[in-house]
């Protein structure tokens, strides 16, 4: 993140608020980006976090990863991650409104 210059008219105030805003609204796509990402690949990403170079059996999967693709545990896994990214959106929007010192 840049520093902010010294502001010394209501001009450079209006523009590095403008800046600013641009910066927050290109990483909230970026976040947003990698939720869609993290939300469609995150039995895969957990399986290669955990098991690493884990011995697989003769089909190429071992019991973690068969139990991981059961339908039970995917719909637990896409609820934690909605509730989770709901969670972070909601700190998000919250510093933004610190940041901007507007109030709900």
């Amino acid at each position: 993140m840049q520093k902010t210059k010294n502001i010394h008219t209501l001009d450079s105030l209006e523009r590095e608020i403008y800046r600013l805003r641009l910066e927050i609204k290109k990483c909230e796509e970026k976040m947003d980006t990698n939720f869609d990402y993290l939300h469609e690949h995150f039995d895969a990403l957990l399986i290669n976090s955990i098991s690493g170079k884990m011995n697989r059996e003769k089909d190429g999967h071992t019991s973690f990863i068969a139990v991981l693709k059961s339908q039970a545990v995917r719909a637990v896994i896409n609820k934690t991650t909605g509730h989770f990214a709901g969670w972070l959106v909601k700190g998000i929007e919250h510093l933004a409104c610190r940041f901007f010192r507007k109030e709900k």
